[in-house]
């Protein structure tokens, strides 16, 4: 954080212990403001935040969303200074049956998706309820038969136009980013002789 005064934000790199696996994080800002879409990305406990900038935007948990507060916290602190991570690993990470991540899984979700759509603020969209449907099944990956190519082609379509106004997201990262989210989520709900046909 000293060395390098342009962020307000880090995380890092941490293994599981018992394992020999690494987890990297990735460390360029506006491809990690993009996966703030998907999910909290940062892993919680290597986070270090400047603290005259939590005094100065106000930065504290917003406890409505209860087990998924952290992720919100991110979300702010991200849209307001730039955040990166160290990707050397900084944590030795115990896995167990009693974490919050484990115990209220369901609800956890829930207060995420709330969030997940909170972010389309930053597009100044106001989605209607099928719209936020749309987005948190394309956004997640979770395929549901209501929203076809079409769908998601003019969904992609709105969130690039929208961009294009605020300049929120890098347009060019924002791109790339739901393309290969729909190519996913497109090859995903095809039938699997269909994926498999030509070898």
């Amino acid at each position: 954080m000293e060395e390098n005064q342009e962020f307000g934000l880090i995380g890092g790199a941490f293994k599981i212990m018992d394992g020999y696996k690494s987890y990297f994080r990735e460390t360029d800002y506006e491809t990690i403001k993009l996966l703030l879409l998907q999910n909290s990305y940062f892993h919680h406990p290597t986070c270090m935040i400047r603290a005259s900038l939590v005094k100065k935007h106000d930065l504290y948990y917003d406890e409505s969303y209860k087990y998924a507060s952290d992720y919100d916290w991110k979300v702010k602190a991200s849209s307001l200074f730039p955040a990166t991570n160290i990707n050397v690993p900084v944590l030795s990470y115990r896995m167990h049956t009693q974490q919050i991540s484990a115990r209220k899984q369901q609800e956890q979700s829930a207060f995420a998706d709330q969030i997940r759509v909170k972010q389309l603020s930053f597009f100044r969209i106001e989605p209607t309820e099928i719209e936020i449907k749309l987005h948190l099944c394309f956004i997640k990956g979770i395929i549901n038969d209501r929203f076809d190519e079409k769908l998601i082609h003019q969904w992609i379509g709105r969130l690039t136009e929208a961009n294009r106004r605020t300049q929120y997201y890098s347009q060019k990262r924002l791109q790339d980013f739901l393309q290969a989210h729909r190519y996913r989520y497109i090859h995903q709900s095809k039938p699997a002789f269909i994926r498999g046909h030509g070898g």
